[in-house]
């Protein structure tokens, strides 16, 4: 790594050769013991060690073992916050298959963090030059991508602790020459009070803002820049767009300057594999969308089709429905489908989450809750998400537990609400 401002004396050694024992019986405690106990078991392992080591230890083992349960490699250095923002490796290792089909040897990756998407290209075979401007955070970059090996047989990468957004930085990065750059906007604001941090909507207020990533795409040579941001964005028309669900939760937006797919926007969805739904058909209004939509209220079918939230984001509804023969919308201002019936194909599967429709049934609680006494249910889901309904209040009126495999689906149609009770299909 290049040469970058001292560290806290505890986060240097934590980095350094000598902590290799420290760390393994730290992360051997913390699995077994109470804090406490592990706290004190390590003292008395480690008698020579200063307390803050002791304590560094100690919290990086912690952090690492969160870290493992969401899917991370082990032996990897954390910060608190650079946990809760990292990609998952799932989306990271999307994005560098992505990059890497499209040709991409080598990236700057100007806010590298603690480098899980660095660790991706480099095990995409994609050389990165990870700049981070945090001095403790870069040497846990350079720690976390030491480990990494291409197929190879070497790590093509370089560290580097500085500030990227500064002008004579930006220089000197593209005068080394790169494929493509790789960006992505801190997107939350800063905790004072030991709480996480809290997502920052504004694209002005990340760091850096959104309107320094548009000048970089206009800036750099080549022109080929990567940039990950919220689910929520909408980006511009001059950014190729994918949203990336997995366990049916969008946990971003993948955005290329350049077209590293052929869509303009689309979304893949993780079910032991990706699913991609492009989106070819405009809008709703689109004519080839014509057959899709009925006249409010529509026709309802023996099944309900709940389709994965990225498929809605891309605004790829129509093409998915396409896809399944005699499905339609059950209302236009609805993402429910309805079909009579559904192969039950692994992309469906993936893409689509399918209910039997027992009967529609009256959306005021109190007669909805005679539906489901007559029924014998006495646990169900609440769909609310598309109507102005507070599900808890709805849920405490009905005297139900929540439950998957019943539902009450709560739907936009012509001018009110319709309601229906469904049995999940799986």
């Amino acid at each position: 790594m290049e040469a970058s401002p001292e560290l806290e004396p505890a986060h240097s050694w934590l980095t350094s050769p000598e902590a290799a024992a420290g760390l393994t019986t730290a992360a051997e405690l913390i699995s077994t013991r109470s804090p406490l106990g592990a706290a004190t078991a390590f003292a008395q392992a480690f008698p020579d060690l200063t307390a803050d080591r002791r304590a560094a230890a100690l919290s990086a083992a912690a952090l690492d073992a969160a870290a493992h349960a969401k899917g991370y490699p082990s032996r990897l250095l954390w910060t608190r916050t650079g946990l809760e923002q990292s990609t998952g490796p799932l989306a990271a290792a999307r994005r560098a298959q992505l990059l890497a089909g499209a040709g991409i040897t080598s990236i700057i990756d100007i806010t590298a963090g603690l480098g899980m998407d660095a660790r991706a290209m480099l095990e995409a075979s994609i050389s990165v030059t990870a700049v981070e401007s945090d001095p403790t955070t870069a040497a846990f970059l350079a720690h976390n991508l030491a480990s990494i090996t291409t197929s190879t047989g070497d790590s093509q990468h370089n560290v580097r602790n500085a500030n990227s957004v500064a002008p004579e930085v930006l220089a000197e990065l593209q005068s080394r020459g790169s494929d493509a750059w790789f960006v992505d906007p801190a997107r939350r604001s800063a905790s004072h009070d030991g709480n996480r941090s809290r997502p920052e909507r504004d694209p002005e207020l990340w760091s850096p803002p959104w309107s320094f990533v548009e000048n970089l795409r206009t800036t750099v040579q080549p022109a080929r820049v990567a940039a990950k941001v919220a689910p929520g964005f909408s980006p511009a028309d001059h950014w190729h767009a994918e949203w990336i669900s997995i366990d049916r939760t969008v946990v971003e937006c993948a955005l290329y300057s350049w077209p590293v797919f052929a869509s303009q926007r689309q979304c893949a969805v993780w079910q032991d594999g990706w699913h991609v739904v492009e989106k070819n058909i405009v809008e709703k209004n689109d004519v080839n969308a014509e057959e899709l939509i009925h006249v409010d209220p529509a026709p309802i079918d023996s099944l309900l089709l709940e389709v994965d939230p990225a498929v809605i984001r891309c605004g790829a509804l129509m093409d998915l429905a396409h896809e399944i023969p005699g499905a339609h919308l059950i209302d236009h201002k609805s993402s429910w489908l309805t079909a009579q019936n559904l192969d039950r194909t692994e992309r469906m599967q993936a893409l689509v989450r399918a209910y039997r429709v027992i009967e529609e049934v009256p959306p005021a609680p109190r007669k909805l809750r005679d539906v489901l006494r007559a029924h014998g249910i006495n646990a169900v889901a609440l769909k609310t998400g598309e109507v102005n309904i507070d599900a808890t209040a709805v849920r405490r009126e009905l005297r139900v537990n929540d439950d998957d495999e019943n539902a009450v689906v709560f739907t936009n149609a012509g001018s009110g609400t319709r309601a229906f009770l469904v049995e999940r299909i799986r």
